[in-house]
């Protein structure tokens, strides 16, 4: 487990499994995929590649290109690192405020920082673990994420699992499709979504890209939200993630809080 920054988690996983080191076992993605990932510019277009609703993502020069302004009716935007984790540095800002920001930024920097238009909306996940050998990822439900806004700076604060039904509603039909997507794989996944403010509200248009769940950001890896899992199943999860014999899950009723 590393954090996608710098290229540590991509570094890592291909000295394991691109060397003299590949025999061991990896509970991962292969590193091409990881690399990918980890890059949230090349994610916006393997998503995009793939027919997933999910924002419109610049790096800083390609904002500031004539042929890239952004729709006068976007007002607000995500700021992050190109290849950051656990929201760290991502900031909610107006477009003034934004210009301001890129304006003072050393433009030796600017291509390792991505613009994305703000979805309003609730912010939910859901995890992906891969069995390897061919087989379907294993669909953990979606959960409530806590995002945490001070001065524009946002913070994740945890979660909820599972999330409430209208908003499964819509992470659902786009979990069969990214398992589908990613194909076998071994080891965990967390997809980042947001349900656009509105859309719980009308499921049966679940859909429609105005009202579908986007796709923020796919994680190569273990996230925070296997805390909440691992309380809510009935069985040990490490058991899948090793690709042990294990039973279908099962989980606690209720909504355990992380």
């Amino acid at each position: 487990i590393a954090p996608e920054s710098d290229g540590m988690l991509t570094e890592r996983l291909k000295a394991l499994q691109a060397s003299r080191w590949s025999h061991a076992s990896s509970f991962n993605v292969p590193w091409q995929l990881a690399e990918v990932f980890t890059d949230k510019r090349a994610t916006y277009d393997w998503l995009s590649e793939r027919g997933f609703v999910t924002p419109t993502t610049w790096t800083l020069p390609e904002f500031l290109s004539t042929s890239r302004v952004p729709s006068p009716s976007t007002s607000v935007f995500i700021l992050k690192p190109r290849d950051g984790a656990g929201s760290d540095r991502v900031q909610c800002l107006s477009l003034e405020q934004l210009h301001h920001v890129i304006a003072m930024s050393p433009s030796g920097e600017h291509d390792r920082w991505i613009v994305q238009p703000h979805i309003p909306g609730q912010a939910c996940s859901f995890g992906l673990i891969g069995g390897g050998d061919g087989r379907l990822s294993t669909i953990l439900p979606g959960a409530f994420q806590k995002i945490a806004e001070n001065s524009g700076a946002l913070s994740y604060r945890g979660g909820i699992v599972p999330c409430d039904r209208q908003l499964q509603e819509f992470i659902t039909p786009l979990a069969f499709r990214m398992r589908q997507a990613l194909g076998a794989f071994r080891g965990y996944i967390g997809v980042d979504v947001v349900v656009p403010a509105g859309g719980v509200n009308s499921a049966e248009q679940v859909q429609t890209s105005c009202n579908a769940a986007h796709v923020i950001e796919v994680n190569p890896r273990l996230c925070t939200s296997y805390v909440g899992y691992q309380m809510l199943c009935r069985q040990n999860l490490a058991r899948k993630i090793l690709c042990l014999p294990s039973p279908d899950l099962e989980w606690y009723d209720g909504n355990i809080e992380f």
